[in-house]
């Protein structure tokens, strides 16, 4: 297949070979994917965005410099008891995990672990700790959900 190229006045200056891949049939899938992902581009801006991950739609909303607080100062804001945990970690941190949260658990707390029937494989040690040491009146899998 053959390509006229063209002078910036228009006027047609030589022919070029084009590669083979030009020859091939037209998708119109293809061809509506791509204008239908340039169209999203007003209401969906995709690309780098420089202060990714260093921006909040969180206030702050206090005295961070009074006497006793510990804004800006490095200290984490960890609570002391907690009744809910979600445990979605690195599969070979569940065990190591699941033991900091239930030091802080109250009695009677939910600890929700993520990817327990997805990936059984990988954390079989931690299932058969958890399983092994502790009562549960529900054991739910939610991957029948």
């Amino acid at each position: 297949m053959k390509a006229t190229v063209y002078s910036i006045e228009g006027k047609a200056m030589r022919q070029i070979d084009l590669p083979q891949i030009f020859e091939s049939p037209r998708r119109e899938d293809l061809v509506k994917r791509a204008v239908l992902s340039e169209e999203s581009k007003l209401y969906q801006p995709k690309g780098n965005y420089k202060f990714a991950g260093l921006e909040t739609s969180a206030r702050y909303r206090g005295r961070k410099e009074d006497f006793g607080t510990v804004k800006n100062k490095g200290i984490p804001h960890l609570p002391k008891e907690v009744d809910f945990a979600f445990l979605d970690a690195r599969k070979c941190d569940y065990l190591e995990h699941f033991r900091l949260i239930r030091a802080k658990a109250k009695k009677g707390a939910i600890i929700v672990a993520d990817n327990v029937t997805t990936h059984a494989d990988e954390l079989k040690t931690y299932l058969e700790y958890v399983r092994g040491n502790f009562q549960s009146d529900f054991w739910h899998d939610s991957s029948r959900i």
